[in-house]
């Protein structure tokens, strides 16, 4: 094997593994600290490559990147509503039930993306400062928009660490979830913290959909309910 052809298949492949990262990152953010199976997670995910799309194509001129911040603001919203309504209420319940409340979230959000955006297949072009490439010894053309998702990858896991071991805040998350009751006779509000648990998880999850997804015809981002 070409050692130009296993650079070009290490780089696309961590440039996918990079964008199940972002998803399964929130995911087991939300778990992992608030013992919560979010069963739509994957709806968030969707939101995050429909919001995208709106953005781009609702205000002509906006950059890739603000489409990309309004975005998975959006879905951080959208996360907040769902924790702090229906699932603050259900933690200390069993599994079966946090599961059936969560999948009952896929529905309405599945049905009210079908009433507002239909559904048709919708693309999201790469931006131009992405989508050019850049040759590998060998010639082998390597996309630059796979080293960005690579970067963006690894910059998240970065402030993922950070965040949860170097700060107080992180600190506080790791103490809830080992002992809720003390960090709560503490004076820490432990129901807002956990609220911002789970609307980093979404915000991940709608990070990993905002990014246009590269095949071979076309860049897209799959969103259909």
């Amino acid at each position: 094997m070409e050692f130009s052809y296993f650079i070009y298949q290490l780089i696309i492949g961590l440039s996918h593994s990079m964008l199940l990262f972002l998803i399964a990152s929130g995911l087991t953010i939300i778990f992992g600290l608030l013992n919560i199976p979010n069963f739509a997670h994957g709806s968030l995910y969707m939101l995050g490559a429909y919001f995208t799309y709106y953005f781009l194509h609702s205000l002509p001129g906006l950059s890739f990147g603000l489409a990309l911040v309004f975005s998975v603001l959006a879905v951080g919203i959208i996360g907040a509503i769902l924790e702090f309504i229906p699932l603050r209420k259900i933690y200390e319940r069993s599994h079966a039930l946090q599961l059936l409340m969560t999948f009952s979230f896929i529905l309405m959000i599945d049905d009210a993306t079908k009433y507002f955006a239909g559904t048709d297949f919708l693309s999201i072009a790469i931006p131009k400062l992405m989508d050019g490439s850049f040759t590998l010894p060998g010639d082998r053309e390597m996309p630059v928009y796979s080293i960005f998702i690579i970067a963006c990858g690894l910059v998240v896991a970065y402030l993922l660490w950070l965040g949860l071991y170097k700060t107080r805040l992180g600190k506080l998350v790791q103490a809830g979830t080992a002992n809720k009751e003390m960090l709560s006779a503490l004076g820490i509000n432990v129901p807002r913290l956990f609220t911002l648990v789970f609307i980093l998880g979404s915000v991940l999850a709608g990070l990993g959909g905002a990014w246009p997804v590269r095949s071979k015809r076309s860049a897209w981002a799959w969103a259909r309910p």
